[in-house]
């Protein structure tokens, strides 16, 4: 807060120049010998010890090094007891992240891609090597005119065997040409057996796209049943998430509307690659699900840190009127989720969000387990640093936010796509494991076809060793 002085300051102030020029000279000094990391990292301290939800964690101010990376002095500062997690590899990592100015030229930005998501294992074939499978691949992207699909493998990027480092060349860059593998069913010994391809396929530059979050929608017809299905892979409310283009919210209630109006009586909600996003989308599409007697109830709760705490004004998050639906509530009275281990945040809030006011099955495996959420801090001082630490969690309606270590499905729900080289099946397809036991979930039965080969025969397994996501919004993100 900044202080006024006082005439009589001022006046002793004149009267003692020559004291007050000395303490100037010294205190110019002292600024002059802090660099711009440390007053970055000072300002980062002071943001973090008032804002961040695990404060009491923080070692001391008078014990950190400012004179460290940025990037690093960040890190010491997480709670290692509270906000760290590990994968299955071993590898350490926290929610909370921060974004530094590039000291390079960077001709490719974060937002151009090839239009693939794709997961990474390691080579059947070749020891210290990877291959790439596909789960989707964006509409009118450099991928989908090179006629690459969901479920695709690749081995190889101009000419080397994919690895470690070279993998990042299907992100974003100039024109690529890659080189596919597959798993085949073998009649004569009927096992599934891997096969490489030395076909190139040629990809254009990567471009700027931006992710529609509603990737595939239809209705699934029974008899006199309609069954709704979406795939939703962000919680985005518009292109730019600028507060001013709301085109994906409007486009989601007007798929709900369709849905409702086509008479749509149950939801299969695929989330399966569905990182999170922000917190009033998932307000949004809670609020087309939810029993229409509770809209306007409570939705959400905010928790922030004991600081914090007295001054949220918004602590309580609530569905959405009708009024503000304008029709697009469903009305159900259950909910099929389709959960993975890349199903975090935004997506879990759905689940333990509705869990008090109507059934949700969850379909799939272990979701992440992300039960808090964030907002961005910056400083007009420091241009192109933005911190983003957790600074909420979140509980529902009944004060409950027990899923830090991922909502698991039931056994008979329990399926793992990623581990398996089984086919992939597009989306909405009964041959997809997670569409069939969804309906199965919803008593709907219905025969697997030959070209899967059933759940008997012996199929391959895969060792998973990450995913390259494309440049989508993640964790909860509160604005």
């Amino acid at each position: 807060m900044r202080r006024l002085c006082s005439h009589k300051a001022i006046a002793f102030l004149l009267i003692s120049s020559f004291a007050f020029a000395a303490c100037e000279d010294k205190n110019n000094n002292l600024l002059k010998d802090k660099t711009q990391n440390e007053r970055v990292n000072e300002w980062i301290y002071s943001e973090m010890d008032s804002q961040y939800l695990y404060y009491r964690d923080m070692p001391k101010a008078t014990s950190v090094n400012y004179k460290q990376d940025t990037k690093d002095f960040f890190a010491s500062l997480l709670s290692r007891q509270q906000e760290m997690k590990t994968t299955s590899d071993g590898r350490e990592y926290f929610y909370s992240y921060i974004e530094v100015p590039e000291n390079t030229k960077v001709v490719y930005s974060a937002n151009q891609t090839y239009g693939l998501e794709f997961v990474r294992y390691s080579s059947p074939t070749v020891s210290g090597t990877q291959i790439a499978r596909i789960l989707y691949v964006l509409k009118g992207s450099p991928a989908e005119r090179a006629g690459l699909k969901r479920g695709d493998f690749i081995y190889k990027v101009n000419g080397e065997r994919l690895n470690a480092t070279n993998y990042a060349l299907l992100k974003s860059g100039q024109a690529i040409t890659v080189y596919q593998s597959e798993y085949i069913w073998n009649e004569s010994n009927e096992k599934y057996e891997y096969a490489e391809y030395n076909t190139p396929i040629k990809l254009d530059a990567a471009e700027a796209i931006d992710e529609n979050p509603i990737h595939y929608s239809k209705i699934l017809e029974f008899g006199s049943r309609k069954i709704g299905y979406l795939v939703y892979n962000a919680f985005k409310y518009g292109p730019t998430d600028d507060g001013v283009d709301f085109r994906y919210e409007n486009e989601m209630r007007n798929l709900m509307k369709s849905f409702k109006n086509q008479g749509v009586s149950d939801l299969i909600l695929d989330l399966r690659y569905n990182g999170g996003g922000y917190l009033r989308t998932a307000q949004l599409l809670a609020s087309t699900i939810v029993p229409e007697g509770d809209l306007g109830h409570l939705m959400a709760y905010q928790e922030m840190n004991d600081k914090l705490e007295k001054t949220n004004k918004e602590k309580e998050i609530n569905f959405y009127s009708a009024s503000v639906l304008d029709g697009a509530n469903l009305n159900l009275d259950r909910l099929v989720v389709i959960g993975t281990r890349f199903t975090a945040s935004a997506s879990e809030l759905i689940i333990n969000a509705l869990r008090p006011y109507m059934s949700v099955i969850h379909v799939g495996e272990r979701t992440e387990g992300k039960n808090v959420g964030s907002y961005s801090i910056k400083n007009e001082k420091f241009p192109g640093y933005k911190i983003q630490p957790i600074t909420i969690k979140i509980y529902n309606a009944r004060r409950e936010s027990d899923y830090r270590n991922g909502f698991v499905p039931e056994a008979l729900n329990s399926y793992s796509e990623i581990e398996s080289a089984r086919p992939f099946a597009s989306f909405g397809s009964t041959d997809d494991p997670y569409v069939k036991l969804s309906l199965r979930a919803l008593g709907i039965d219905v025969a697997q076809s030959q070209k899967q080969r059933g759940y008997n025969i012996q199929i391959p397994e895969l060792k998973f060793l990450g995913i390259s996501e494309i440049n989508n919004p993640k964790g909860l993100i509160c604005e």
